[in-house]
């Protein structure tokens, strides 16, 4: 299943892009829409698009931020950038950012339809380039139950981060039921299914015990064997078996984990907060998974990390507005948002009223 985002502040952009795109013939099956960067920007955290087409001139955020923001955090995302303005800025950042095109409107169907075909062989060459190893083994598999294995691999890892099993046996059933009715040869399907699943687990056990996954400990549970003849439906129920002594292993070593790393986290947040900071970059910096970053610090500090950045801008926030002679938009820039719309909209969130209001009341 791929998924797209159309960024674009005019009704009649988005319902044309939507009208010319020929989206069945590309596998194209969930299409959101935004008005805006900043509505943009939640729905990619939210739904994790492999396609973005963006305009450039827009409220809130406009693409140059955007295309900023994608590289360094999405550098996955397939980009199409659609624009009224032929500027050579506009072009010059859609090419640093890696953009598979760049449209000028008004939109034509058929550079739009080659754009979206452009960007559908990248996502898919992308799933099978990940692993070297696995495209080795599914040569001989269909593109699309690749992408399908690979969609839900995006699921299981998060449900393995938030120790649920049952969410991940629903999903095996799930991804069971929609490999069967391909007709595939069950065994080749399910050695791609062990190599994909069995590596994830060794991968979490690494980050969050410190454990290989061919350690003397957990060899016989965890052993990969490409050679073995099972049903799919024999592996589906084998890796859910494994996906059970792995989330075991995982929860009783997180009540000994060294509380150090977070701390550091903690500390280095207080201080740089009015930066651009990320689960990425600090999972990059402090050498840990930012799944696991996430979930420790919201257990160790009964918040969200990411939450507990903005609490800090905003109530250094607070107590900057209540000095008149500082511009709002000063505050705004002191505290990390270059974008004061944004900063406006983060502000009336966190305290139920704007920047203005809150200096009227001071």
């Amino acid at each position: 299943m791929i998924k797209l985002l159309i960024m674009d502040d005019e009704v009649w952009t988005r319902n044309t892009i939507k009208t010319f795109g020929n989206w069945d013939k590309y596998g194209i099956t969930l299409i959101e829409e935004a008005s805006d960067g900043v509505e943009g920007l939640r729905l990619i955290r939210e739904n994790a698009p492999q396609i973005v087409i963006t305009d450039m001139n827009m409220p809130g955020m406009n693409g140059i931020k955007m295309l900023k923001i994608l590289k360094a955090e999405y550098p996955d995302i397939k980009i199409i950038v659609v624009s009224g303005y032929d500027d050579f800025e506009f072009t010059k950042q859609a090419i640093k950012s890696n953009a598979v095109d760049y449209i000028l409107k008004p939109i034509d169907a058929d550079e739009l339809n080659i754009a979206i075909a452009k960007c559908v062989d990248e996502v898919n060459n992308l799933y099978l380039s990940k692993d070297l190893s696995v495209y080795s083994l599914a040569k001989v598999i269909d593109k699309n139950i690749i992408r399908l294995i690979m969609d839900e691999k995006k699921v299981i890892q998060k449900l393995l981060v938030q120790g649920n099993l049952l969410g991940i046996k629903n999903t095996l059933k799930k991804l069971y039921d929609n490999i069967i009715k391909s007709e595939m040869d069950e065994t080749s399907v399910g050695n791609v299914l062990n190599k994909v699943f069995i590596e994830m687990i060794g991968e979490q056990l690494l980050i969050t015990e410190g454990l290989e996954i061919n350690s003397i400990d957990m060899k016989l549970q965890f052993e990969y064997k490409d050679t073995e003849k099972r049903s799919l439906i024999e592996t589906i129920n084998l890796l859910g078996n494994r996906f059970e002594k792995a989330i075991k292993v995982i929860a009783e070593n997180m009540k000994n984990k060294d509380n150090t790393t977070l701390a550091q986290v903690k500390r280095y947040v207080e201080i740089n907060y009015t930066e651009h900071i990320s689960l990425d970059h600090l999972s990059n910096l402090f050498f840990i998974s930012k799944e696991y970053l996430s979930k420790a610090f919201k257990i160790k500090y009964q918040k969200n990390l990411m939450n507990y950045i903005i609490e800090l801008r905003m109530e250094k926030a607070k107590l900057m507005i209540e000095d008149k002679n500082i511009s709002i938009k000063s505050v705004a820039e002191s505290v990390g948002y270059e974008d004061i719309t944004h900063f406006y909209h983060v502000f009336k969130n966190y305290f139920n009223m704007s920047p203005g209001d809150m200096r009227k009341e001071g």
